[in-house]
């Protein structure tokens, strides 16, 4: 049995609670930015005028299908290089509320061309086209913004057109090359 005296009982306890004051202060300051978005606005506070703020998608922006078409490369040569190519054309119905801003997800891709054309209805025989005022990268929360030069109304349905790219090397997450060797010929094979 370990006898302690007065002193370096004192002596311990001071140092317990030094150490959780300084793990405080460390973490307070080495805290990553984004934490501080979501304490000076919640989710509950984020605002119709930039829904990208939101870690959710908005609610009344409803996805409704998905028209995906990719393009790898398998081929190349380069192993530090396999780009793929591609389009999708997201059909959209707005619920509940006027939106002027579309958000849909785009982790590390390079956007080429986005467009946005009012769904065809009965009033009209072919998709009019939404003109976009502005588009950028939410990196934050991985969206990609569209701005509309007008909102969109409830009950209005419209088509998002984008076109991109992107690499399939350097990641373990969403369209990746993977490599392995083949025992008959010992060469490496991409796929």
């Amino acid at each position: 049995m370990v006898k302690m005296t007065k002193k370096q009982v004192t002596f311990i306890l001071l140092l317990v609670v030094w150490s959780l004051i300084a793990v405080g202060l460390l973490h307070g300051l080495i805290k990553p930015k984004w934490s501080l978005l979501f304490v000076i606005q919640p989710i509950d506070i984020v605002s119709d005028e930039e829904p990208w703020l939101d870690i959710r998608l908005p609610r009344h922006i409803l996805p409704v299908h998905y028209d995906l078409t990719l393009f790898p490369d398998f081929y190349q040569p380069d192993r530090d290089y396999a780009p793929f190519y591609g389009n999708v054309s997201i059909f959209i119905n707005i619920t509940s509320k006027p939106t002027r801003y579309l958000v849909v997800h785009a982790n590390e891709l390079t956007i080429r061309e986005t467009t946005v054309r009012m769904h065809q209805s009965s009033e009209t025989t072919q998709d009019e086209s939404v003109h976009v005022q502005r588009t950028f990268n939410f990196t934050l929360n991985q969206y990609w913004v569209v701005e509309l030069d007008r909102d969109l109304q409830p009950q209005s349905a419209v088509w998002l057109d984008i076109s991109f790219d992107g690499s399939m090397v350097g990641r373990w997450t969403g369209l990746y090359r993977t490599s392995y060797v083949d025992s008959r010929t010992q060469q490496t094979r991409f796929h």
